[in-house]
């Protein structure tokens, strides 16, 4: 993958770690929880985002997702924290 760079790296790995947290599911017979850190900082663009974001929503309902960020996502029963002057509210 070195040959990889910017938003290709981004959603291969991103694909990657999906597939490898099925396998691990499918072990331990448990949902295990997903995050993301910043999706939209890394080079990707809102077309992209959207495409993952339709993809957690198919494929990974049942899943918890937990993602920092500083933009919105289009989500279901989100319950959204913000920080303000570093204090959770």
């Amino acid at each position: 993958m070195k040959e990889l760079s910017g938003a290709i790296l981004h959603k291969t790995v991103f694909a990657f770690r999906l597939a490898c947290l099925l396998e691990v599911e499918k072990h331990l017979n448990i949902k295990m929880p997903i995050i993301l850190d910043s999706p939209s900082g890394k080079e990707i663009d809102h077309q992209n985002i959207e495409a993952m974001i339709k993809i957690l929503k198919r494929d990974f309902s049942e899943n918890q997702i937990i993602i920092a960020s500083i933009y919105e996502y289009d989500l279901i029963n989100i319950n959204k924290i913000n920080i303000v002057n570093r204090l959770i509210e």
